[in-house]
């Protein structure tokens, strides 16, 4: 056991003696300053070199530094090294490598031969044993002598500028990227990625930018929809408790001839709201209608009822009288006591007397 964590302990010590920071934008601006100032700096070409060993570095830079050492070399006029340097430049950056590499052709360091005028070969001053002209020495019969142009120089200043240029916009995004980032309002931040995405369109690291754009306004988009159904819903409760009150305010003048209007109010008001607190309510006061609108049926039933018998019993009565009229009117005047004789008239003074009766 304690080997083992003696061992655990020494490779941890050794992966922090060995393990090498990382190389900062800041770094490599000072880098590139240094080198303008004093192209021979070795500190500077130190920082450099570490910029070529880190794989995480970008690769727009790391391109650069590696056209740089080929220009070193160059200027150092070892044209292999140089060769070598701008085919490891292609293959390893096929994206930025061959338009940094186009920027040197052997134009820049090869001239014409001034001894052979760029034929390889120069008239002996005394005739060989075979009688032809002589290889130039100065070229080695290739015509052409290694002089490099001014353009050289110039590639390095020019290319110092554009890694330095380049880490300093890494610095201003990376901070800029930091606060869209933290920026808690959802608006705002929208409005700084996309002003981040607009003015570095250019960068291939925009990857994590676009992804947290993309996110927010997602996250932006379903609150407003949110927002949108519950206004729609507020809007469509408000709808509900007006016709609520609507249907309320008729019920308390309700006239009889309404019941069905306000039943199929009702009706309506359940099936556009089948899910309302007040349907149970408006679904018993429906019932209490239609028992109303029966009780009330029965009501005119019985009046009709009783208006056809009253109706009945007077023409019954109607034409019983007329029948019994005319049954006296055929049966003559009833007798009267007293009178014997039809056509003795009757003295309602008079009475009978007998013998014994004085005047």
């Amino acid at each position: 056991m304690k080997k083992i964590v003696t061992m655990a302990f020494v490779s941890l010590v050794a992966t922090l003696l060995f393990s090498q920071p990382a190389i900062t934008d800041a770094e490599v601006i000072t880098a590139s300053d240094t080198l303008l100032k004093t192209p021979s700096d070795p500190a500077a070409w130190q920082t450099f070199q570490e910029v070529i060993r880190s794989e995480t570095y970008a690769p727009d830079i790391r391109s650069r530094v590696m056209y740089l050492f080929a220009v070193k070399n160059l200027l150092q006029m070892n044209t292999n090294l140089l060769a070598s340097a701008l085919q490891t430049l292609q293959t390893r950056y096929p994206k930025e490598g061959p338009a940094l590499a186009a920027r040197l052709t052997p134009a820049e360091w090869l001239v014409q031969c001034p001894d052979c005028g760029g034929a390889g070969v120069k008239q002996a001053a005394a005739p060989t044993e075979q009688g032809g002209p002589a290889r130039c020495l100065n070229c080695v019969g290739t015509g052409k002598i290694v002089q490099l142009s001014p353009r050289v120089k110039e590639q390095v200043g020019t290319v110092l500028n554009e890694i330095k240029a380049l880490a300093a916009e890494n610095i201003l995004f990376a901070a800029a990227s930091k606060k869209a980032l933290a920026e808690y309002n959802q608006q705002r931040r929208i409005a700084a990625l996309q002003e981040l995405t607009g003015k570095y369109a250019h960068r291939a690291d925009l990857d994590a930018v676009k992804q947290a754009l993309a996110i927010t306004e997602a996250e932006v988009a379903k609150a407003e929809a949110a927002a949108r159904q519950k206004e729609a819903e507020r809007a469509l409760r408000d709808q509900e408790e007006r016709e609520y009150r609507a249907i309320g305010s008729s019920l308390e003048v309700l006239p009889a001839s309404g019941i069905d209007v306000m039943t199929r109010e009702i009706d309506s008001f359940i099936e556009k709201y089948p899910k309302s607190p007040n349907r149970l309510e408006l679904e018993i006061t429906k019932a209490k209608l239609e028992q109303r609108k029966k009780i009330h049926a029965y009501a005119w039933t019985g009046f009709y009822v009783c208006a056809g018998l009253a109706v009945v019993s007077f023409v019954f009565s109607f034409i019983s009288g007329l029948f019994l009229t005319r049954r006296k009117s055929a049966a003559g005047p009833l007798p009267v006591p007293g009178l014997t004789q039809t056509n003795e008239e009757a003295d309602p003074l008079a009475g009978t007397f007998t013998d014994s009766d004085q005047p």
